[in-house]
């Protein structure tokens, strides 16, 4: 039940952002320090500085960016180019690594040919990341920043970061299109982007919150409703039946219905340390003394009594940690033994 502790991305606050200005001899200045690297009649076009803080916009054959070589394919797109030794990837200074963060994503080599994961999970353990208009952009070699072409990355977190204008934002899950796009914990090889495509006819993805935390899910189109009234993110039960408000902004949220029954679970009222939590299905289960307790688990005596995913009463003595009310890198809140 327990799994590791991770740090969340740090963002780093925004610098301004200069376009590029045409000026009257025809030289393009770049002068922000946000710009392309891109393609075009396969050239790379990018920034150079020429005189002061002034950069301007060239072709080049190549660009090299944090050891990796990328050219332009015969399609005008961005494509690493560096040797492979194995299952090694070679830099430009001839370093061996397993892997580099490129602007494509993780690049590496498979059976000694060079391989573009563009789920970007390097960049969930850097700090190099800002936001800006929506868009992903990592640090660059000479104080400049580039873009990705990612909408989204995976946290060291287990959660999915995404960009809304200018702000990073981490959620358990986020709705694109007609699908819910999570983070898959895959043990040493991190973590990885997974998408869960909603029944188009009978379901629809909707991004919710619980107790402070964004998630996301599919849910049955009969049982959303436009108009939350005096419903919040609280909810309530209508027998095993769960009813809450989408939004903590009633006004902006949609009234969804979740039947607790159809996954075997009961609708309750969850204990929390600050009775915050509100109401949510739950998988309920009897310890051998006839108790009750639900897959969130309790605290009794600094050991965790819970219910396993299926249905079995389990305990684990926390000894030298702590039971406490924590979130789960992936899933949802429940009682556990932390630090």
């Amino acid at each position: 039940m327990t799994k590791p502790s991770v740090a969340l991305i740090l963002l780093l606050g925004l610098a301004g952002l200069q376009g590029c200005n045409d000026t009257k001899d025809k030289t393009v200045w770049c002068t922000g320090s946000f710009h392309e690297v891109h393609c075009q009649n396969e050239k790379i076009v990018h920034c150079v500085v020429k005189e002061g803080s002034r950069a301007e916009m060239v072709e080049s054959e190549s660009y090299i960016w944090h050891g990796i070589k990328y050219v332009c394919s015969a399609d005008d797109k961005l494509l690493a180019a560096n040797h492979c030794n194995g299952n090694l990837i070679l830099d430009t200074d001839g370093a061996a690594h397993a892997t580099l963060c490129g602007i494509n994503g993780t690049t590496s080599c498979r059976d000694g040919a060079l391989f573009e994961d563009d789920n970007m999970a390097c960049l969930g353990s850097s700090a190099n990341v800002k936001c800006f208009q929506d868009k992903f952009f990592i640090a660059g070699d000479n104080n400049d920043w580039l873009p990705t072409s990612q909408r989204y990355i995976c946290a060291a977190s287990g959660k999915v970061g995404h960009c809304q204008g200018n702000t990073l934002v981490h959620s358990v899950g986020v709705c694109d299109g007609s699908g819910v796009i999570s983070c898959r914990y895959n043990g040493y090889n991190g973590m990885s982007l997974v998408r869960k495509s909603c029944k188009p006819d009978t379901t629809t993805c909707i991004d919710f919150e619980k107790s402070g935390v964004s998630f996301a899910e599919c849910f049955y189109t009969s049982g959303v409703q436009e108009n939350c009234g005096d419903i919040t993110t609280y909810g309530k039960c209508n027998q095993d039946v769960l009813v809450m408000c989408s939004k903590t902004d009633a006004s902006k949220g949609k009234l969804l219905h979740i039947d607790c029954a159809v996954s075997q679970k009961s609708c309750l009222l969850i204990d929390s340390p600050d009775q915050d939590y509100g109401y949510d299905c739950a998988i309920v289960c009897e310890d051998p003394a006839g108790a009750h307790y639900t897959d969130f688990g309790a605290c009794e005596n600094n050991i965790v009594k819970f219910c396993s995913q299926t249905g079995e009463f389990d305990s684990i003595d926390c000894a030298d940690t702590t039971c406490q009310w924590t979130t789960d890198v992936i899933n949802n809140f429940f009682y556990d033994c932390r630090q």
